[in-house]
């Protein structure tokens, strides 16, 4: 299968993914996290490492050599993509938070 986004799509798209993962797997303990869904978002994002190109550092140590790694470069992706959901999900919790606590007053 093949899906065809917008340019301007690809951004939420890779928002819409990791959000998923997040409340699907956030609060499960680490023997029942469903894997196929946190695999799922590393796929991709390893996908978008890899095709990115290669940013230079902005500072060049001449005794030690400095060349990020896949996994830099992955971890550095997900800290982008967590400031960028940042307040979608604190707004998701919020509400969520306030629903449980209505239903909870209702007893």
């Amino acid at each position: 299968m093949k899906i065809e986004i917008k340019e301007q799509n690809y951004k939420q798209l890779v928002q819409c993914v990791y959000l998923g993962n997040l409340v699907i797997n956030e609060y499960r303990k680490a023997e029942e996290s469903k894997k196929e869904y946190s695999n799922f978002l590393d796929d991709i994002l390893m996908q978008i490492v890899k095709a990115e190109p290669k940013a230079k550092a902005k500072f060049e140590l001449k005794a030690i050599p400095y060349e990020k790694t896949e996994d830099n470069l992955l971890a550095d992706l997900h800290d982008r993509i967590e400031d960028s959901i940042k307040e979608y999900y604190e707004y998701y919790c919020r509400s969520l938070f306030e629903e449980m606590l209505i239903d909870k007053l209702r007893i």
